[in-house]
């Protein structure tokens, strides 16, 4: 952790060096220099901004359960100007430096105003049978077993001081007879591990005091400053353009989709995908650097950019459980480091549950593998631009080196050694991994345990020579017992392409965009820690254009966009819902349509996407007012359509304690598969469907 701080200061006070260096020649090269200098930052100087109120109001399918979702009040303050102009320095003569600041603090009120979901206090007014949670999305996943296993190690040595709950303050998630007991409550503490609450975990254990003012893991080093960075322009050989500083870099062609777009991270929490990309980007530290070659051959206006982005690497945003708008992939950590928290002390009573991995039985989500601060991992590309003349196609070539999006992956696998050793092979088997350095637990509260680290490593040799008739996935069906679960990151090299196209007589635009990512780190169910890496093939055609539709607008154009976006994963392999999580194809269709009425003061929008990968659909729309310059007011609503999209569960299988003995017996879809697991890649449209769907208006006035 010092290593991330030191880094993110180190990087502040390298670029505030750098370009007060450079300011710091500008004004000592003469009194009336410095005066120029004076007069250029008084007289170029600018402020712009907003006021802003959005209130969201949720329901299940505008029927039942409306709450309020969000109460959110912002202010962004942008400053800007030039800072200095004609320096003469090394390899920049000429040179103008000017300057960007974005400041944005803000107020999520619903925390105090809907106390009943969000907050310190919740009570759980959505209801619910007797002895289950409140908040329960999953039928029939009752807490009231475990709530008092987590209250009675209150006052022993696990929890000396005593930490007692109430139904009311958890949320039920998984499979129908499974479940994780995720803490909707920021202030609810976790039980002591070695490593803590949740190491290095993102959006997990962040107080109200944060939450409430929109401060999150991924803006907490710096907020309210949002950007700030300098732009240095000069001509030497060419136009060039140098900028340093906190920033977003923005690339790529396609709506939506971040193909080439992957500079910098997303924060999903915010309003998951109905805010645009340039609020919900996560800025980063870094520096870029653009020179203009102007025309060359059949290439026109070519331009070549280098990017380094040397950040402390900050993940995607999922959001915090408990938080209104947190991804269901969010929610899981949560969930799953504090049950996890919990099941560890149960299954370990009497013995400590804190010793080191692979000596004491783990379960559930332990740490984020966040990558070490040092040149290596940082990331690093370069964009080519041209233009062709007939036809008149803009393209841009795209090279980037970065961190991949979270991946759950399992570092300690248990493996429920009575089961195993009652069969021949079994005990064959079990004598192997223990001969491989595998750890034998006598007495757990799943009786005795082998705990298998680095499970691809230690595994798969001994059942192929044991029990080769097994699959991985059926071995784990079979005597799996979760384990130490880490969320995990793998640095991979992305090239991009893109293309658009504008027919100056019939106004069309086509977008084109690929992307090709090599060794990118994926969920696979066949592999023992749950991770296989594979490339990925990306690719949306899109087409815009501008028309009437007379019935609907006499006087003005409508505009309309579609897109369809593919997704694969060539050589990858899939069983039905086991192997690869993504699915070896997916795709999804979009189209928006847009006009204006009242002189263009009237701006009806309405939208769509459907998905393939879970079956199901986003729906929406919006107007918006604008009242005169300064004032805007704007009235939508986003509806969730779908079905439940369910994976392998298989490491969590035989520990279902709602399905041994049922009768009927459990199916497959209730006790071995899951739709929330997998995360950030699996967040299919349908995952909000119903509970989410939603009303939602915003005042806005700029300055």
């Amino acid at each position: 952790m010092r290593k991330r701080e030191s880094g993110r200061i180190g990087g502040l006070r390298w670029m505030v060096a750098g370009v007060a260096a450079l300011l710091l020649a500008a004004v000592t090269a003469g009194g009336a220099r410095a005066q120029t200098a004076f007069d250029t930052f008084a007289n170029t100087f600018q402020i712009h901004g907003y006021l802003e109120n959005q209130t969201i109001e949720r329901s299940d399918t505008f029927v039942r359960d409306w709450h309020n979702a969000s109460l959110r009040n912002r202010i962004d303050i942008q400053l800007s100007g030039t800072a200095a102009k004609n320096l003469d320095l090394p390899a920049m003569p000429g040179a103008s430096v000017e300057y960007f600041i974005e400041l944005r603090p803000g107020y999520e009120a619903a925390y105090d105003v809907d106390r009943d979901r969000f907050g310190n206090a919740t009570t759980g007014t959505s209801g619910g049978a007797p002895g289950f949670s409140p908040f329960s999305r999953v039928n029939g996943v009752s807490i009231a077993g475990l709530l008092p296993i987590i209250n009675s190690l209150g006052g022993t040595p696990f929890n000396p001081t005593g930490i007692f709950y109430s139904l009311k303050q958890f949320q039920m998630q998984g499979p129908k007879d499974y479940g994780t007991a995720m803490p909707v409550d920021p202030k609810i503490k976790y039980l002591p591990r070695v490593e803590g609450a949740c190491k290095h975990c993102q959006n997990t254990t962040l107080p109200l005091s944060m939450l409430r003012f929109e401060i999150d893991s991924s803006n907490k080093h710096y907020y309210p400053v949002r950007e700030g960075y300098f732009d240095i322009r000069w001509f030497w050989h060419g136009q060039n353009w140098l900028r340093l500083g906190k920033q977003q870099t923005v690339w790529g062609k396609a709506d939506f989709f971040r193909l080439q777009d992957i500079v910098n991270n997303v924060d999903f929490a915010q309003h998951y995908n109905a805010e645009a990309f340039e609020d919900t980007r996560i800025p980063n530290w870094s520096a870029s650097l653009q020179h203009r070659f102007g025309d060359i051959g059949p290439m026109h206006d070519l331009a070549l950019l280098g990017i380094w982005n040397f950040d402390v690497f900050t993940p995607v945003g999922l959001g915090q459980g408990g938080q209104p708008w947190a991804t269901h992939f969010g929610q899981a950590i949560r969930g799953f480091s504090f049950t996890g928290d919990v099941f560890e002390h149960l299954f370990n009573f009497p013995a400590p549950a804190t010793g080191p991995i692979g000596q004491v039985p783990k379960f559930g989500l332990h740490e984020f593998k966040m990558p070490d601060y040092i040149f290596k991992n940082m990331g690093y590309g370069v964009k080519l631009d041209w233009e062709s003349e007939d036809p008149p196609i803009r393209f841009s070539v795209t090279d980037y080196m970065g961190e991949g999006d979270p991946v759950f992956r399992f570092l300690q696998t248990n493996i429920l050694a009575g089961a195993l050793e009652a069969t021949g092979p079994g005990a064959n088997m079990s004598a192997c991994l223990q001969a491989r350095g595998v750890t034998r637990v006598p007495a757990t509260g799943l009786g005795p345990l082998l705990l298998a680290v680095h499970p691809n490593q230690t595994i798969t040799p001994c059942l192929r020579q044991f029990m080769p008739g097994l699959a991985n996935y059926q071995f784990m069906q079979t005597y799996g017992a979760d384990g130490y679960t880490a969320v995990a990151f793998h640095k991979h090299n992305t090239l991009g392409l893109s293309a658009d196209y504008f027919d100056p007589t019939t106004g069309l635009v086509i977008r084109a965009e690929g992307s090709w990512s090599h060794n990118v780190l994926i969920n696979d169910t066949t592999s023992f820690d749950w991770t296989a890496n594979n490339d990925v093939l990306q690719w949306v055609v899109g087409a815009d254009s501008q028309f009437f539709i007379r019935p609907l607008n006499k006087e003005r154009t409508f505009f309309g966009s579609m897109q369809v976006f593919g997704k694969h994963l060539p050589g990858a392999s899939s069983i039905g819902r086991i192997g690869a999580v993504p699915r070896l194809s997916s795709y999804i269709f979009t189209a928006f349509l847009q006009t204006h009425y009242y002189r263009d003061r009237i701006i009806p929008l309405v939208f769509g996407a459907f998905d393939t990968l879970g079956t199901d659909a986003e729906l929406g729309g919006n107007v918006e007012w604008l009242i005169n310059n300064h004032w805007s007011a704007q009235i939508g609503s986003t509806v969730f359509l779908g079905k439940a999209n369910r994976f392998d569960l298989s490491w969590d299988s035989a520990v279902h304690a709602g399905c041994l003995g049922k009768v009927p017996a459990c199916t497959k879809n209730e006790s071995n598969y899951t739709e929330q697991t997998f995360g950030l890649a699996q967040e299919p449209l349908g995952a909000f469907r119903n509970v989410y769907d939603e009303i939602w208006t915003r005042l806005r006035y700029r300055f």
